[in-house]
């Protein structure tokens, strides 16, 4: 029985200093993890405020049929508290590429849009679509950081590089 109380004894001490050991690692990684959560969210905090798309419908524009969508404007939104710099909006017309004369890409330089600033900008004259719907609409802008942002049309967001503002036709506003 003296036996079993010295090895009882080891083994249970043993058993207790890896618990605490797992115990301390798990919370660890979990700091680190939330660490990480938190400055994503930081460092995202200004970009997950912007957003652009297609104005209203122009039933006036004799370019555009009572059947058809005929935006003449796109909306950039900065819903931050700080400007947004370098603005590209990326318009797509998906089916201008059946129409003779027409590109499917824009690209139309914006510059800056100021906090809380919804910016509409006439469209009209570089996109002579006539789509069926409203047009997706991406948007490239750098945040007060300096980080280079992405917003597809389908809203995804994600970081840019410059090769990527390559494709379609740039307009400048």
């Amino acid at each position: 029985m003296e036996t079993v109380r010295l090895w009882l004894i080891p083994g249970i001490a043993f058993l207790a200093i890896a618990v605490s050991v797992f115990t301390l690692v798990r919370s660890v990684r979990r700091d680190r993890r939330e660490d990480a959560d938190k400055e994503e969210e930081r460092r995202t905090e200004q970009a997950v405020r912007v957003a652009a798309w297609t104005g209203d419908h122009q039933a006036d524009c004799p370019s555009g049929s009572q059947y058809s969508y005929h935006p003449h404007h796109c909306l950039t939104h900065n819903g931050s508290q700080l400007p947004v710099y370098d603005v590209i909006l990326h318009v797509v017309a998906p089916l201008a590429e059946l129409l003779p004369g027409e590109d499917p890409v824009a690209m139309i330089a914006i510059g800056l849009v100021a906090p809380g600033e919804t910016l509409v900008t006439e469209v009209s004259h570089c996109l002579g679509v006539d789509s069926q719907g409203r047009m997706p609409v991406g948007v490239w802008f750098t945040d007060m950081r300096g980080t280079r942002w992405y917003r597809s049309p389908a809203g995804d967001l994600s970081e840019w590089t410059d090769n990527e503002v390559s494709v379609g036709v740039l307009v400048t506003h």
